[in-house]
């Protein structure tokens, strides 16, 4: 009797036990498979969808920290004018002519040459070439530009791009999308 006994019980542990495994798999199913159950577009009946839940996903992206000015300023072509050389860069609000000693960004320009700038922020001087930002990188995306041109610091207004057409090199050019290659050939063939 007392063999029966324990067969029993430990027939019930078992149960009990495979029962709590049983349940574990399925939340860990709902935990990972449970939105295409919820959502199954092949279903007529389905149900409406739960508010998200409060606790935390594993999956959320971390807060990445903001961009520096620097970062949204690209340098894209040098010109020789009346009073020196002019630095004119890009960013999503259009071009910006600079000269020695105007303020962008978070610092100021230090010196202009044929092909790159000087820019000074906390008294470090980077030098940046064309086709680079601020900061001295090769920007990860295009600037997006709006229509009209911005102007500089000295009041002037500024030109839309860096071309042969207007004062620029052939080599900036190469920095010029193919839309704005064939606005600089079409301002030519206007004037």
């Amino acid at each position: 009797m007392r063999t029966v006994i324990i067969i029993g019980l430990a027939c019930v542990i078992g149960m009990l036990a495979a029962d709590v495994q049983a349940q574990e798999r399925r939340s860990e199913f709902d935990e990972k498979y449970g939105v295409i159950s919820e959502r199954n577009m092949f279903l007529r009946e389905r149900s409406r969808p739960r508010p998200p839940s409060t606790r935390p996903s594993s999956y959320e992206r971390p807060e990445r920290p903001p961009e520096p000015p620097e970062s949204k300023f690209v340098l894209r072509g040098v010109a020789i004018e009346e009073h020196g050389f002019r630095a004119y860069l890009e960013s999503s609000t259009g071009m910006t002519r600079v000269a020695p000693g105007d303020e962008i960004a978070r610092g100021h320009i230090a010196e202009i040459a044929i092909d790159a700038i000087a820019y000074v922020h906390e008294e470090q001087v980077t030098w940046v070439f064309i086709g680079q930002n601020l900061a001295g990188n090769k920007p990860s995306a295009p600037v997006a530009t709006s229509s009209s041109p911005s102007t500089s610091s000295d009041g002037s207004s500024g030109s839309t791009s860096a071309g042969p057409s207007n004062g620029g090199t052939p080599a900036d050019m190469a920095n010029l999308s193919a839309e704005e290659r064939m606005r600089l050939r079409n301002r030519g063939r206007n004037r």
